[in-house]
């Protein structure tokens, strides 16, 4: 077995680095809890007449669906700034899926100029309402002190709340905030059960962290085998770290 080199370590878990530049490192998208009732294909128009019929009626629905065809140019050209004023309708008609959507397009500049502190207007209402990914979102804006201050111990109150949903990008942040001691108490049980519910949904960097714990044996006895096996669906994940991990120590 190759001696351990020490970059690589800290590439995984960041040990020396805070959680803000985990929480920076934001790559989720809210993942509306909404089921399309009509799977046929539209043409353009017909997929705009669908979504815009009775708007009246269907209100937040209407605006919210034909909002995320614009997003993901599902159908219709993908346009951000007309996806933008149906989630903005949307969103003040109270729909919790279109306040999430339209926090993350102010977050990354998608349609309108990048705005943090509209992002976290938009993400509070969200998550007040008990959207996951809201939550997790907002808890990345109070970890990494966007358009607020930096507060680890109310991001961890947002993780988990979203971690106890099974958001897996909450349940790994908050292992490693568990694993660290940040916001929390440190904890390493605590750390490996969100740790492992985040792997078990095949998150990739929970997978990775999990398997340094393993191999170092830190807070739970040593384990290769284990190890060998979350670097490797890590590894399969696309995670470079943990495939680097995994042949400079383990292969």
């Amino acid at each position: 077995m190759k001696k351990t080199p020490y970059y690589l370590l800290l590439s995984i878990i960041p040990w020396f680095f805070p959680i803000k530049g985990f929480c920076n490192n934001v790559d989720s998208l809210p993942n509306p809890k909404y089921k399309q009732e009509n799977s046929k294909s539209y043409s353009e128009s017909e997929a705009i007449k669908f979504f815009t019929k009775n708007t009246d009626k269907w209100k937040s629905v209407n605006n919210f669906s034909l909002g995320l065809q614009y997003f993901y140019g599902d159908k219709v050209p993908k346009n951000y700034s007309r996806a933008v004023e149906l989630f903005t309708k949307a969103a003040n008609q109270g729909d919790a899926n279109a306040q999430g959507m339209l926090g993350t397009m102010y977050l990354q500049g998608q349609g309108v100029p990048q705005d943090y502190s509209k992002a976290v207007e938009w993400f509070t209402k969200s998550a007040n309402q008990g959207n996951d990914s809201a939550q997790y979102l907002l808890g990345t804006m109070y970890g990494g002190g966007k358009a607020v201050p930096q507060n680890y111990a109310r991001a961890a109150e947002l993780f988990t709340k979203s971690a106890k949903q099974g958001n897996p990008k909450a349940q790994a942040v908050l292992g490693l905030m568990y694993l660290k001691g940040d916001g929390v108490t440190q904890n390493s049980s605590k750390a490996i059960k969100w740790l492992t519910s985040a792997a078990n949904q095949e998150d990739a960097k929970a997978q990775a962290i999990l398997g340094v714990i393993y191999y170092q044996g830190q807070g739970i006895a040593k384990d290769i085998q284990k190890s060998k096996y979350f670097l490797k669906q890590s590894c399969l994940n696309k995670n470079k770290d943990a495939c680097d991990f995994y042949a400079n120590f383990i292969h």
